[in-house]
This record gives C-alpha cells, sequence and structure tokens, in this order.
C-alpha cells in the first residue's frame, strides 16, 4: 500500500509523539463519554457498575436496550470520536484524506476479504480453546472474562426486530467503524512509514488484541487483527477491513439469533473444541486466500500505472 505523505503528520514529529497525542485524546474522550454514562445511568436509576461486573442479570428488553445505548456511547468516545479528532488535528484542510475516506477499493477485496476471515474463524476458534483451558491465568484475568461473558450473553438475547438490528449496530456496525479507523487507519498507517510492513500489520493487531482485555480470546483477537490489518496493506482502503470487520462480528449477532433455539442451553460465548485437522485446513485455506489477495492488489495497482 502506498501511503500518501501528504495527509501525515510532519515527518519531523517522532512516531512516540504522535501515538502520545493519540493515547491522550483516547483517554480524555474515555473519561467524557464515562462522565456521560454515569450521569445517564444515575438519571435512569441503574447501577450500571453492577451490571457490568455480571452481579446483576438483565432480564427485561428495555434494560437490555438501555445497556446497548451505554455501550454505544462508550464506543464512540472510546475509538469513533478520538479517531476523527485525531486525523482532524494532524491535517486539518485534508483530514478526509489523512483517514482516507475517499479510497474505495475493488469488489473482489470485499468479498474475498469476507471469505478470508470465515476462513480463519476455525483457526481463531481453535486457538481461543487452547487458553480457555490455560490454568496458568490468573484470578482477576478470569473474572475480567467472566464479567464480560455475562454481558455478552445477556445483549444477545434478543425478542424483537428492533433488538437485532439495534445489536447489529452496537455489536458489529460501530465497534468495526471505531476500532478499523483507530489501529489501521491510524496505528498501522503510521507504523508502516518507520517499520517494515508485516511487522507493523502484526504490532497494530497486538495492541488491537490487547485493548479489548479478554486474555483468552487474546491470540484469536490478534490473528483477527492481523488479517484485518493485511486487508488494509494490500488494499489500501479503509473501507475493506471495515466492512470484513463488520461481517465478522454480524454474523455472530445473527448466528446468535437465528439459531437460538439450538443455542439454548448452550454457553454462546464459549467456542466448541474445534477439531485439530480443521483447524489446519483453515489455516491453509487462509493462506490460499492471503496470497490470492496479496496478488490481486498487485496487478491491480500494476494496471493502474499503466
Amino acid at each position: 500500500m502506498e501511503i500518501d505523505q501528504e495527509y501525515l503528520p510532519s515527518p519531523q514529529i517522532p512516531t512516540a509523539a504522535v501515538f502520545m497525542m493519540l493515547f491522550l485524546m483516547i483517554i480524555f474522550s474515555a473519561l467524557v463519554g464515562t462522565a456521560f454514562i454515569y450521569g445517564f445511568s444515575a438519571l435512569k436509576g441503574i447501577d450500571f457498575q453492577s451490571i457490568a461486573s455480571g452481579a446483576i442479570e438483565i432480564r427485561e428488553a428495555g434494560e437490555r436496550n438501555i445497556v446497548r445505548f451505554i455501550i454505544m456511547i462508550n464506543h464512540l468516545f472510546t475509538f469513533v470520536i478520538p479517531a476523527l479528532a485525531f486525523t482532524w488535528m494532524s491535517r486539518r484542510n485534508h483530514w478526509p484524506g489523512q483517514m482516507e475516506f475517499n479510497r474505495g477499493s475493488t469488489v473482489v477485496n470485499f468479498l474475498v476479504g469476507s471469505l478470508l476471515i470465515l476462513a480463519a474463524f476455525p483457526l481463531a476458534q481453535y486457538s481461543f480453546a487452547i487458553f480457555q483451558d490455560a490454568t496458568w491465568l490468573p484470578e482477576w484475568m478470569r473474572s475480567m472474562e467472566d464479567s464480560t461473558e455475562a454481558m455478552i450473553k445477556s445483549l444477545l438475547q434478543v425478542d424483537s426486530i428492533f433488538e437485532l438490528l439495534f445489536n447489529i449496530l452496537v455489536i458489529a456496525m460501530i465497534p468495526a467503524i471505531g476500532e478499523e479507523f483507530i489501529f489501521r487507519g491510524i496505528i498501522q498507517k503510521h507504523l508502516q512509514l518507520k517499520l517494515r510492513p508485516h511487522l507493523a500489520v502484526w504490532i497494530a493487531a497486538i495492541m488491537f488484541s490487547a485493548i479489548h482485555l479478554q486474555f483468552e480470546g487474546f491470540v484469536a483477537r490478534m490473528i483477527l487483527g492481523a488479517l484485518l490489518g493485511y486487508l488494509y496493506y494490500f488494499s489500501g482502503s479503509i473501507w475493506v477491513p471495515v466492512f470484513v470487520h463488520f461481517v465478522n462480528n454480524a454474523i455472530q449477532v445473527l448466528v446468535s439469533y437465528f439459531w437460538a433455539d439450538e443455542l439454548l442451553g448452550s454457553d454462546i460465548t464459549e467456542p466448541e473444541q474445534v477439531p485439530f485437522t480443521m483447524a489446519i485446513v483453515s489455516l491453509i485455506l487462509v493462506i490460499i486466500i492471503w496470497n490470492f489477495l496479496r496478488n490481486h492488489n498487485a496487478l491491480t495497482k500494476s494496471d493502474t500505472h499503466i
């Protein structure tokens, strides 16, 4: 991917300073969002701290929608708003170009990129199961995992089309936009100026996984982040990883809705054990599709220069 230097901060500014500015923006915006959330929770008479920790079970649709709204606000203030603010402050006159909003891609990248994520699903599930059984994880990490699982399980309970669409918005669309803007559109893009592309992809993927604070799924989410990073690197368009990220999240929401009866009685937040052979097949498919996308985009770029 060719990076347009016109839309980046001055090369004289150290990368560490750029990341520090982004970090401070995220912290400040997140604090504003947290203040809003606690004010909203107090107004509604909700003990959000107890709900977030899993101490209180959410049963009613109205309560679930309030929690979805709070999570949406949290994600907007933690990822989307800081990403837009950073790009605007970096290049006020060209801020859409800074994030490359105006750069599209081929249909192949969107469709085959989605296929790449689907092919990687068994591999990610296998890695998740390995770390799920790890006895060396400290108790506080397991406690955070349990709280997150309880929250997800309550939100995936859907009694109407409105709740389903709300879930797609909160769990699939907004996280795809915010996280890709931050980790691919800003972090990976700046790392590629200083490091080899592959190293930039994987560093951004590690940071992407770490920010979720879900340790049993760290490797699985890192794999997802790396594949999204390569989609961004190959295509040069932020919209490709945004779309594929959305597809990945939306599929999980839709499966929990349309196959709710089949999933009843099972823990939908914990993946079933994937056979080792299936994980190997998944890895082979990922390599084949990855190589296809790399060659496709190399050919597309060469054609545009003819």
